[in-house]
This record gives C-alpha cells, structure tokens and sequence, in this order.
C-alpha cells in the first residue's frame, strides 16, 4: 500500500480574534496490490480446463465426432465400422480458446480514477480525480478514505471484473462457434477371394443378364434378397460357378464433413457425402444424418451443459469473481477493511492550541494515521503545517516625565526620530492578535515606529504645557 503526493503546502493567516487556513496539493494518488485480482491468466486457464477436455473428447479416431460417423456408416453395413486397421479417420475441432482470449486477459481496465491490472493485482488509484478534482477545495477535515470513497474504488473494480467475464464468455461462445470442424473418414471392408456360385439367365435374346445367390455381403448393403437380375419372366438360367476377382476394395466408403460449429449445430453446414464402393463401382450415398449427429455432439459437448458455456460462466466466477469480492469487499481481512480501518487519510486539517501567550492556530495540508481510534493512532504523519499565535505585544513608554533629550535626533535613545525608535519595552501580550510568520519582521518595526512617534507627540505635549505654565 502506497500514498504520495507532490508540492503539498499549507498558509495561516490571523487578524485580531480570528484566524482561517487554506492548503494545496498538486496531487495524491493511492496504489495496492492485491492477490485477489492477480493471476487472471492462470484462473481463467483453469476455467476453461474442461472445455479444453471436451474438445479433446470430440477429437481423434475414436472420438465423438468419428463415433457419430462411425454410427451411420454402420447402419449401411455392420462392415463398415470407423475402428481398426482398415479405418483411417481425421476428426478434430480446430479452435485455441487460450489464444482466442488472451487480449482480454493483458489489458490494464479502469475509467482513468481508477486504473488495475489483473496480471500484477496493481491498483492505482487518482484520488484527487476521485474527488471530482477539487481536492484542493474539500472542507475541513476531510476523510479521503471514507468508506463511500473505498467503496466506491472497490465496487467499481468488481463491477468491472464481472463485466469482463461476460465478455470472456462471450468471446469464447464466439471462437467456438467459428471454430472449423473436419471429419474425414475412409473404410475398406476386406473380404478373401471366393467363388460365387449362381446362375446365368437370358431372357428372350435380349442380353440382358444378372448373377444372383451372392447374398451375404450385397444383400446386407443393398436390403435386396440377394437376387441382382432385373426379374422378368420368361428367364433362361443355367447353373455357373465363377470366381470372384480380389475384393479387397469392394466395400470401402469415404466420407467428408465440412463446416463450422455454428453451421453443424444450427444444420445449416454443407451437406455430409460419402462414396461408397461395391465391387469396384462407385455408389453415390446419402448421408444427412451424419451432420445432425455431429451437430449433436459439439453442442452438447462444447454450447451447453455443465461443460459447456454456462459451465465456463459458473467455472469463471468461481475461479475469479468470487475471489476477487471476496478479498476487496469481504469481511475478514480485505483491502475495504485495510483502508478503512488501517489508514486514514485526512485534508484540510484545522485546530487550535492555547499557549501561555494565547491561542495558537494550525492549518495542516495532508494528516495521515495509521491504526486510527478516533483519538489515537499508531502513528501519524503531519505533511506541511502553518501556525499562527500571538507574537506582538502592547509598547508602554519607558518614562513620560523623561522623554529624553530631542536636541539629538540621532539618539538611539530619543523618539524624535521615529524611524530609528531606541529600545522600547515590551510588556504585556496583546492577547489574540495573530499574524502568518511571513512579515512579522516588518510589522513589528512599524508598530514600534508607531509607538516612537506616539511617544514623540507626548513629550511635545509636555512641553507646551509646561511654557503656559510659567509665569
């Protein structure tokens, strides 16, 4: 906790029975630090640790993403399964939140009175802003620090805190919904090589020719009865035994999913495609259902849910909104509480003092305590102090049967001259009478230039009378 200012001084002036003070200081700001506010970085890292693991959760060969493929290729064929030797997958989510978020978390926030950086936990606070900018006309015995200023301090950072994490949340809602989302999957089904025993059939002379009894692998892809000839009547067959060429690549399917995560969720993504290959023949297939089962999983994985954004928003006020409050405004040992009741910070300080000469007055500038009990403190610092008190007294002439010799005006010792008034004496106080300290020199020689000339006249007065009084 820190407190300076600069060119801070303090002016008394008196007249007879009153006096009055003003002060001035070029400025006075406040700076502290608090773990409370420290570290964003690292906290909202740990809040956003279990959507980071849910993104990973979606990634990779046997992540959610390709189970959603995995799931509707295998309605076409219990063959066609993303796992294995002959799968070859490419899913992934392509986002970095951490990057994505970083220039909010680097950023010093404040509305120019108060200023802080939730890396360092700095505060800096620009009290005669604070104040309005009239911190050199606050009246008497102003407390800086009074717990509506703290407050005030205080709530603001908080307020601004949380308005930040609404746009962390905001941000990172943004950044997952433009996120890329790939899925490429590739599925060779391998089968020996077998003969197929069938029949060959012509119809009329026509040519028109087909093979049936493969059953198996075609009838589970096609639904068919395992008969692929065109079925017309009149069919002359003959029983065949032929041998099948390698179909190592008889069954594969490909397929592409492209789009953002904004796009897969609202249905509004490029259509999901898939080649699939029998016997060497490419087959066109439609996969719709691929887009609304991945649109599935990254909103119930990364929009929704405890994982996903009201779960970051949950996550960040616990990592960081709560104990931030907690340590500027909470009970027990917070910084409300440090400035409050630690340090008092006081402006326009007035008091009065009685001597044994009379009363003295005091303007103090800046008075700062530590530890203050109202009449006490553990330590009190005064910063520029002006003092006013009395300081002339009443001149009573030394002898008015002898005023001296007036023949000589240069005689230190006759009042003729009242610029050059001797040495009078100096009895009694005047009482109240105060004066700055800045011309008291100079005041003092002209009530005692006064005094000579008064003591002048007297003596001539004497003088005129004692000729009228000669016979």
């Amino acid at each position: 906790l820190k407190l300076d200012t600069s060119d801070v001084s303090a002016q008394a002036a008196g007249a007879l029975k009153n006096a009055s003070g003003s002060y001035t200081l070029a400025d006075l700001n406040l700076d502290f630090t608090s773990p409370a506010i420290a570290g964003l970085s690292g906290k909202v890292a740990q809040a956003l640790g279990p959507m980071d693991g849910q993104i990973a959760a979606l990634d990779g060969p046997n992540g959610q993403l390709a189970q959603s493929v995995s799931g509707v290729v295998t309605r076409i064929n219990p063959l066609l399964k993303l796992t294995g030797t002959d799968a070859s997958v490419d899913a992934n989510v392509s986002v970095d939140l951490g990057a994505a978020l970083q220039p909010l978390l680097t950023g010093v926030y404040g509305n120019g009175a108060v200023s802080f950086n939730l890396q360092t936990g700095e505060v800096k606070v620009n009290l005669a802003k604070l104040l309005g900018g009239n911190i050199n006309n606050e009246p008497v015995g102003t407390e800086v620090l009074s717990d509506k200023v703290v407050n005030e301090i205080l709530t603001g950072i908080t307020s601004t805190i949380d308005s930040l994490l609404d746009q962390i949340v905001a941000k990172a809602k943004l950044t997952l919904e433009n996120a890329s989302v790939n899925v490429d999957a590739t599925v060779n089904a391998l089968t020996a090589q077998t003969p197929l025993l069938g029949q060959t059939c012509v119809q009329g002379g026509t040519g028109t020719s087909g093979s049936a009894g493969t059953g198996g692998l075609l009838g589970g892809l096609l639904g068919g009865s395992g008969t692929l000839g065109l079925g017309l009547g009149g069919l002359l067959c003959t029983n065949t035994s032929t041998l099948l060429p390698d179909l190592k690549t008889a069954l594969a399917v490909h397929v592409h999913v492209h789009g953002t995560v904004d796009q897969l969720v609202s249905g509004t993504a490029p259509a999901a495609n898939a080649t699939l290959t029998l016997l060497g023949l490419p087959v066109s297939v439609n996969l719709n259902d691929i887009t609304t089962g991945i649109g599935t999983q990254l909103s119930d994985h990364l929009l929704v849910g405890t994982t996903g954004e009201p779960g970051l928003a949950s996550s960040l006020n616990t990592n960081v909104l709560d104990p931030a409050v907690t340590g500027l405004l909470g009970s027990g040992s917070s910084v409300e509480n440090a400035l409050t009741k630690v340090l008092s910070v006081k402006l326009n300080n007035q008091s009065t003092a009685t001597t044994s000469d009379g009363s003295t007055f005091t303007e103090t500038a800046l008075k700062v305590s530590v530890l203050p009990d109202g009449a006490n403190s553990a330590a009190t610092i005064n910063l520029a102090n002006a003092t006013v008190g009395p300081n002339a007294t009443t001149v009573v002439p030394g002898n008015p049967s002898d005023p001296g010799n007036p023949s000589n005006p240069t005689d230190p010792g006759s009042p003729s001259n009242p610029t050059t008034p001797g040495s009078p004496i100096i009895p009694t106080a005047l009482g109240n009478l105060a004066f700055t300290g800045v011309g008291i020199a100079g005041l003092v020689s002209a009530i005692l230039a006064l005094l000579a000339a008064g003591a002048y006249l007297v003596r001539e007065g004497y003088r005129r009378n004692g000729r009228r009084q000669i016979p």
